[in-house]
C-alpha cells in the first residue's frame, strides 16, 4: 500500500505476525522498533522484525508505501562474523535492514517497482499473488544489490567482490 500521513498522526505501538517493510517517498517518519530509533527520510527502507514491538516516536508528514510479508529463514546480522559470505547459505540475498537509497536511478525504479507490486496486488488478475510475490522479489534483489554495491565502495572488508558474484549469478 501506499500511504500519506499528517501531524498529529503518529504511528501505533504494536507488535505483529510478520515482517513490515517500509520505503519513504517523501517527508520524515520516526519510529522505535524494540530499543533501536529510526529516523527515516525519502529514499529509506526499513525491515521492521516481527519479534519485536514498533511504534512512532513522533508526528511528521510522509508518503510511503509498506509491504506486509512473511520469511522463515530471516535473521538480522549482529556481528562482523555472521556477516561474512562464509556464514551465509549458498546462494545469499542480503538485505538491509535500514538502506537508503541516494541515486536517482536506482530510487525510480524501486518506485516504479513498488506502484507495480500495489497495481498487481490489487488488479486481482489471474496469477496476482504470483506476479505480486515475484515483483517484491525483484525489489528485494534491488535492495541486495544497493546493499552490496554500499559494502564494496566503502571498502567493508566483510562482503567481498566473491559476494557480489554469488548475489548476481
Amino acid at each position: 500500500n501506499k500511504v500519506h500521513v499528517e501531524p498529529p498522526h503518529v504511528h501505533i505501538r504494536r507488535q505483529l505476525e510478520e515482517y513490515v517493510l517500509y520505503f519513504l517517498l517523501s517527508g520524515d517518519m520516526y519510529l522505535k522498533e524494540g530499543k533501536r530509533d529510526y529516523h527515516l527520510e525519502a529514499g529509506d527502507m526499513l525491515i521492521l522484525d516481527p519479534r519485536l514491538e514498533h511504534r512512532g516516536t513522533k508526528a511528521a508528514a510522509c508518503t510511503y508505501f509498506y509491504i506486509h510479508f512473511y520469511q522463515e529463514q530471516l535473521e538480522e546480522c549482529h556481528t562482523t562474523a555472521e556477516c561474512t559470505i562464509r556464514n551465509m547459505p549458498s546462494d545469499p540475498l542480503l538485505l538491509p535492514k535500514h538502506l537508503h537509497i541516494s541515486k536517482p536511478g536506482v530510487l525510480l525504479h524501486m518506485t516504479e517497482l513498488l506502484e507495480q507490486i500495489t497495481a498487481s496486488h490489487y488488479n486481482k488478475l489471474e496469477y496476482f499473488r504470483l506476479q505480486t510475490g515475484c515483483l517484491f522479489m525483484e525489489f528485494l534483489l534491488a535492495a541486495s544489490r544497493e546493499l552490496t554495491d554500499s559494502f564494496l565502495l566503502e571498502g567493508d572488508s566483510t562482503f567481498t567482490a566473491r559476494s557480489t558474484k554469488i548475489i548476481y549469478d
